[in-house]
């Protein structure tokens, strides 16, 4: 029996000693005696101007850090946000960034370490990070810092952090080297800078290579030469000078394009499959095989993405109450200002909007003049508006059951009073809603319930196992139903990037279609700058732009309610039939209110009470507006902003106490109210 030789085994105690190394060490640990800085992204600064897209251009995020020293510039190759595997901008692989250098020469031992400078972490879904040296891994779990305002441009606020990861050099090679740093839980962080030390002996090594990224056939078509066609993908990475590339499937030529170096995207047409198959792709760059392998290719579906554009109303989240209230009716005259100046191009490229529901509408109506109220009613009655038939995005599971028909109240008397065909509900960012809901939709002649949830913050399965699966809702007694469709992206997939993005959009129709989704339409929610935010001016030429680059899949502009009129026409008779509670997530947010929440469950039970004695008393005198008042601030104050944006990292800024306050007192107005009417009905 051979035994191993000693230096073998001190070798691997060595290695095994160094991956067992807490990768959190003191603040600014010192470098090992004599090492040198092999490279280095951005300057130790506590700023992100140096990096790309800072300090805040999260909206035009499209690729991962690839940095190669000698070729890259951090300012263009080296975005300063990293997102984490549950950010709508981060779907893998979109969340592993890569160094590649090449090595000369090595010692036989020695110390590297990797020097990881941060400017702030997400403050709610803190990050954990996998940094691979050549394969071989290191954990960071990083902590929750100051959050969104880092994000957005202000990386002074940042929580800053250093970490220094050491390794052993016997992890380098000669030749090419790769270490990569991959978020593989929670939500994005921010880096200020990068370095790798190494000991003496160290040298590098030019390195020139082209990388093919994210290969593969898309579900999509384009029409070339009157023969619908598929499409081969990739985006090529050139680590070197510009150079010409030929792409080859199967052995045959199918596409050429001139390779400039850094981001390269490839798009060039192939036969369209008929049936599943593999197709072998080599790439050759300057006449030499670059890359040589297989790729699945699938029939393209011919689907139709329905976009629904809305803002989401988030009353209290982003703003004062009053401020967020009157950007909505600013929405309004922005979204029929662009239905107009788009009446002439095609079909499914002329804007649509939604009013997501009546808050905002009704008190647009109370303050704007008659022209703009007849242009608001115009622009329903054409169709490139709609209005949702909930009062606000309740938090169902603390209605009560009066509140839950009280909900649609508004909607009622603002249908029947102008002859209005409305008959969609849409609720945003809540994930579950109430069994009780759907009796109360119906019975006011509510056909469809869209629903876009939440992407990330305690939605359970909502996504998982009901996202882009519609179906009946029967109601509990089993003679009514509606129908409901939860929008497999929820509702903020555009929040940070209003564009089209053809990586964006394929990466999920691939889910979908490995799914085997059944249906030729899709819904997509579409909402940016954020919670409250304004119509897109820029949507209608994307959407035309699209169209006239790809047959399928198809852009079109739609209101929800076009949208499920058209759905149901078409598979109505053979959706699913569910029956049960749709069990709500968030309303244990109202228990951090309790004294207030009980005042208000109190004030509704004393305003059905109070109606009740007035039908009997005297029912000539019905004071109908006090009771919409007292419901309507018993509403207000069940709708589902419980707290401002900053009430968990803020609880003491002025915007947060300022918000509670208003938020309370539509508890306290429907509560004083509600013992009023009552005393009036008893005479009092």
């Amino acid at each position: 029996m051979n035994l191993p030789a000693r230096p073998s085994m001190v070798s691997s105690l060595l290695l095994l000693a160094f991956l067992l190394l807490p990768l959190s060490p003191p603040a600014r640990a010192q470098a090992p005696a004599g090492s040198k800085v092999l490279f280095r992204i951005g300057k130790t600064d506590g700023d992100t101007r140096d990096l790309a897209l800072g300090p805040g251009g999260i909206g035009k995020y499209r690729f991962p850090g690839y940095f190669v020293p000698g070729w890259s510039d951090p300012r263009q190759d080296w975005p300063y946000v990293h997102p984490g595997p549950i950010d709508p901008f981060g779907h893998k692989p979109y969340s592993t960034f890569t160094i590649a250098f090449g090595i000369a020469s090595l010692p036989a031992r020695g110390e590297c370490r990797l020097v990881i400078d941060l400017v702030d972490t997400q403050d709610k879904f803190p990050p954990v990070l996998v940094i691979r040296v050549n394969g071989t891994p290191f954990r960071l779990e990083l902590p929750k810092g100051h959050g969104e305002p880092t994000l957005s441009g202000r990386p002074d606020l940042g929580k800053k952090q250093h970490y220094a990861v050491p390794f052993p050099v016997t992890l380098l090679k000669k030749g090419a080297n790769q270490i990569t740093l991959t978020s593989v839980k929670g939500c994005w962080f921010l880096y200020d800078a990068l370095r790798l030390e190494v000991p003496p002996g160290v040298e590098e090594a030019p390195l020139t290579r082209t990388f093919l990224y994210d290969l593969y056939v898309p579900p999509a078509l384009v029409r070339r030469e009157g023969k619908l066609r598929q499409v081969l993908t990739a985006q090529v990475r050139r680590l070197g000078p510009p150079a010409p590339c030929r792409i080859l499937l199967d052995g045959n030529p199918v596409g050429r394009i001139p390779l400039k170096t850094g981001w390269n995207p490839l798009e060039v047409p192939i036969p369209a499959a008929e049936k599943i198959h593999t197709a072998q792709v080599e790439v050759l760059v300057g006449g030499e095989k670059s890359f040589s392998g297989k790729v699945e290719v699938r029939p393209a579906p011919r689907w139709t993405i329905y976009l629904v554009p809305h803002s989401h109303v988030d009353i209290g989240y982003t703003d004062r109450q009053e401020v967020v209230e009157k950007k909505h009716w600013k929405f309004i005259d922005q979204a029929i200002d662009l239905s107009k100046k788009t009446a002439s191009y095609p079909p499914e490229a002329r804007f649509k909007w939604d009013c997501e529901s009546t808050w905002g509408v009704d008190s647009y109506l109370g303050f704007a003049d008659q022209k703009k109220r007849d242009r608001l009613l115009a622009a329903i009655r054409r169709g490139d508006l709609e209005v949702g038939a909930l009062f606000a995005n309740e938090l169902t599971g603390i209605c009560s059951r009066e509140e839950l028909f009280r909900m649609t109240g508004w909607f009622l008397r603002f249908r029947r009073k102008y002859g209005l065909d409305l008959d969609t509900a849409l609720i945003t960012d809540v994930p579950g809603w109430t069994w009780g809901v759907v009796p109360a939709l119906a019975r006011c002649g509510v056909k469809y319930f869209s629903c876009g949830p939440n992407r990330m913050a305690r939605i359970g399965y909502t996504l998982a196992r009901w996202g882009d699966r519609p179906f009946w809702w029967i109601s509990p007694s089993g003679e009514e139903r509606i129908l409901c469709w939860v929008a497999g992206q929820g509702y903020s997939w555009f929040h940070h990037d209003g564009s089209l993005r053809t990586d964006k959009t394929f990466h999920y129709l691939r889910k979908l279609q490995e799914r085997g989704y059944p249906y030729d339409m899709i819904q997509v929610r579409y909402t940016t700058g954020g919670d409250n935010g304004p119509p897109n001016p820029t949507l209608p030429d994307q959407v035309k732009g699209w169209n006239e680059r790809y047959a399928f899949p198809r852009y079109v502009l739609s209101t929800a309610g076009e949208m499920m009129r058209i759905f149901e026409k078409k598979y109505g008779k053979t959706l699913p039939q569910v029956r049960g509670d749709f069990t709500p997530y968030w309303e244990d947010g109202a228990a951090s209110t309790a004294r207030e929440t009980a005042l208000n469950r109190e004030a509704k039970e004393r305003l059905v009470r109070g109606e009740a004695l007035w039908a009997m008393l005297r029912p000539g005198s019905y004071p109908a507006k006090g009771y919409r008042a007292a419901w309507r601030f018993a509403l207000l104050f069940d709708e589902h902003t419980w707290g401002a944006w900053c009430s968990v990292s803020q609880p003491d800024s002025p915007f947060t106490k300022d918000q509670w306050a208003t938020k309370k007192l539509y508890g306290q107005r429907a509560s004083f109210l509600a013992k009023s009417l009552e005393s009036q009905a008893l005479g009092e």
